[in-house]
């Protein structure tokens, strides 16, 4: 190959290079992010089980045992997101002591990269404040274990985000490293050999082929819990007819629980979380409460943010399918005073004391309380939403029942309320018309259904 043809190549195999090095740099994020994690593990006692950072098959995730307090966990949460940058800080200064081309370009592509990622940290706890359910997220988890406020950890990333950008931008100069690339690839640019052209577009189009299925990928995929209290990975060759149990485990205290789960069928399949406590499942009155019951796949679904009291439980499958799959994680975290409150009058109703003067939230009217009947689709309440943003709904089952179930219908809009549990609180959503209804449905039932309504 001739000089001039070099000079010509140069260009090219430059724009290949910088997308080999973005590929590689998504790769040692993963694997700085994660080893965050897996050094804080570490750091506070616990043992790491799983270290998977393979974005390439999956989401890239690290799972770890350990009897690990809720401190150390909002620890380990956050120090995915924050490793990446401190590991990156140093190229600061390297930046202030050489300030050449190259490596203030790698130390502004790592800048973008990791600002990227933290900027997600200034939205998911906003979105997290407003109901959104994000427990998988690292900055979630951080929030609730560590009992922060949501938007002083929004603004702390904002922060943080905007004070680095003002540094590099300083010691960077991005105006006039973007001056002299465009400087060096003019000739690039305005060459007449259209093959160069070509050449180069065509490199660009395979790498953004190739990196699609990637992004594609790591969206797409179930996003299954770092950290978890157990996990059952189990087929359904072999099972018996009816229900099968999969897993037991101790409650000691009450706690909260997240349940996330994939269930792989072609067959109807059931999940169940079963106990033979004294008063069955806090939220029935049972002695179960159904997770999952479909026909179909489902590739990620969640049963989250429920209370179990101290006792002993079981999972329990039952499928026609004998090459269905279940995997499953259950997490658990400390009772926040929100739901300590919910799992008091949850305890009230169990034992037949609960009044609808126990619910005391002033922002709450009650617009039915009535006996339980067997009735399809009884409008109980007609809700003015005219001047409703958002509309939340608490209801409270009193008495014996064998199905309950209230829903909230508007135009062709029906959204489940309440489904044979003993209560719903604060379920809130943005009406779509000026109005909406109230319908119950019960068979077998003896006592009383109370609800209250939030505009």
């Amino acid at each position: 190959m001739s000089r001039e043809q070099q000079r010509r190549m140069k260009p090219l195999i430059t724009v290949v290079a910088l997308m080999g090095v973005a590929v590689a740099a998504v790769f040692l994020y993963t694997v700085v992010h994660e080893g965050g994690h897996a050094l804080a593990v570490i750091l506070v006692g616990g043992r790491v089980t799983n270290f998977d950072v393979n974005f390439l098959t999956g989401s890239p995730h690290v799972s770890y045992q350990g009897a690990i307090g809720a401190t150390q966990r909002a620890f380990i949460a956050i120090s995915g997101p924050m490793f990446p940058y401190l590991v990156w800080l140093p190229m600061l200064l390297l930046t202030r002591l050489r300030p050449s081309r190259k490596i203030r370009t790698v130390t502004l592509l790592l800048f973008m990269m990791i600002s990227a990622s933290l900027a997600a940290n200034v939205v998911i706890p906003m979105l997290y404040m407003y109901g959104v359910d994000l427990h998988g997220e690292d900055v979630v988890r951080f929030i609730t274990n560590a009992g922060v406020s949501p938007l002083a950890v929004s603004a702390f990333f904002a922060v943080l985000i905007a004070v680095t950008a003002w540094v590099v931008w300083k010691l960077v100069d991005p105006k006039s490293l973007l001056v002299a690339y465009r400087e060096r690839y003019e000739s690039l640019l305005a060459a007449r050999n259209t093959k160069m052209h070509i050449a180069a577009l065509a490199a660009i189009l395979v790498a953004v082929l190739l990196l699609l299925p990637v992004v594609s990928n790591m969206a797409g995929r179930p996003r299954f819990p770092s950290e978890y209290d157990f996990r059952v990975q189990v087929t359904f060759s072999g099972m018996e007819s009816g229900w099968n149990t999969v897993h037991e485990f101790e409650v000691d205290e009450v706690a909260v629980y997240d349940m996330v789960y994939a269930l792989r069928t072609r067959e109807p399949s059931a999940v169940r979380l079963v106990t033979d406590r004294p008063g069955g499942i806090l939220y029935t009155g049972r002695e179960y409460i159904m997770l999952s019951e479909t026909d179909s796949a489902l590739p990620f679904a969640q049963f989250t943010d429920f209370a179990l009291e101290a006792g002993s439980y079981r999972l329990e499958v039952r499928s026609d399918d004998s090459g269905g799959r279940l995997e499953l994680y259950a997490s658990s975290r400390e009772v926040s005073e929100n739901q300590r409150r919910l799992v008091d009058l949850l305890q009230r109703l169990d034992q037949g004391l609960f009044s609808p003067e126990d619910y005391s939230d002033e922002a709450y009217e009650m617009i039915y309380r009535g006996k339980l009947a067997d009735v399809t689709d009884e409008v109980v309440g007609v809700v003015d939403t005219s001047q409703t943003g958002l509309l939340q709904l608490s209801v409270f089952v009193m008495g014996q029942h064998d199905q309950v179930t209230i829903h909230y219908v508007e135009d062709n809009v029906r959204r489940q309320v309440l489904t044979n549990v003993r209560a719903t609180i604060g379920y809130g959503f943005r009406p779509n018309a000026a109005s909406g209804r109230v319908v119950l449905s019960s068979t077998a039932a003896e006592g009383e259904v109370v609800v209250f309504v939030k505009r």
